[in-house]
């Protein structure tokens, strides 16, 4: 899955690879690590995107942003399908920077615990997913990195 993540973008626009990331993360080290995705369906595609946000306490932070649009699928208009991607999507890059870099990383999910969201009714299974892979995690409202960061470049 991590072929997938081949094309970055800086919040700035600059592009880059996934290792050029990676190396800044080593240059930045210590640095608070969040990732998390975000999809929105239009037409006739599904647009992903990860955004990788690196906090250096202290000294401001800098994001990365990986998009990819896909031809929609039936299976893309169930919720669930949906975010169980953005979170796959979270997971595999994380490994990759925990693997490159040993420095652990905080998943963002794109789900809300409050009953009165659609998202509500799979926040738990999404949660306990990105547990049983090694990884803590953040649901809305303060998974910033897929709700705020993310969710830009879907739009």
């Amino acid at each position: 899955m991590i072929d997938e993540f081949k094309q970055w973008k800086s919040g700035t626009g600059k592009l880059c690879n996934i290792t050029e990331v990676i190396n800044r993360i080593k240059n930045l080290t210590p640095v608070d690590i969040h990732i998390g995705s975000d999809s929105k369906i239009t037409k006739s595609n599904v647009t992903f995107a990860t955004a990788i946000c690196l906090l250096d306490p202290g000294n401001g932070g800098i994001y990365f942003i990986h998009e990819i649009k896909n031809p929609i699928k039936k299976s893309f208009y169930n919720l669930q399908v949906r975010l169980f991607q953005e979170v796959n999507m979270s997971i595999a890059i994380a490994k990759e920077i925990e693997n490159k870099t040993g420095q652990s990383v905080l998943i963002h999910i794109d789900a809300n615990q409050q009953l009165i969201h659609k998202s509500a009714k799979y926040a738990k299974n999404l949660a306990n997913y990105v547990v049983s892979m090694g990884f803590k995690y953040i649901l809305k409202p303060g998974s910033w990195a897929s709700a705020n960061v993310a969710d830009r470049y879907t739009k």
